[in-house]
């Protein structure tokens, strides 16, 4: 990455975690005077990454998620087989990890 365009995705990705979004960041940005061309090279590489970080986010999520799942149905079909109440296990960890899942998904596909 030239030397510019790093400079001008630094502000930009400083902008974005400081909780503005991409349409007052292209405007500032613009407002001080960036170059066009590059300005819209910057935006596009802030996309990106943005997104990468929802994904990233939403694979944890929907893997914490599975691994709940998993957890409730091995841990239910070992509490019953022992005679012991299971239900805790098989709905509440079946629903968290169901909402975790969704969540997840949502994440990655949004």
């Amino acid at each position: 990455m030239e030397p510019q365009l790093k400079d001008c995705y630094d502000r930009a990705l400083n902008y974005f975690d400081q909780g503005y979004i991409s349409h007052e960041i292209y405007e500032m940005l613009k407002k001080e005077g960036v170059d066009e061309h590059l300005l819209a090279e910057a935006m596009c590489n802030l996309k990106l990454a943005i997104y990468k970080r929802r994904k990233n986010k939403g694979v944890s999520i929907g893997a914490i998620g599975g691994v709940m799942l998993l957890l409730g149905f091995v841990v239910s079909v070992l509490m019953f087989r022992n005679g012991y109440n299971y239900e805790v296990f098989m709905y509440g960890f079946t629903s968290v990890g169901t909402i975790l899942l969704c969540w997840g998904g949502y994440e990655v596909l949004h």
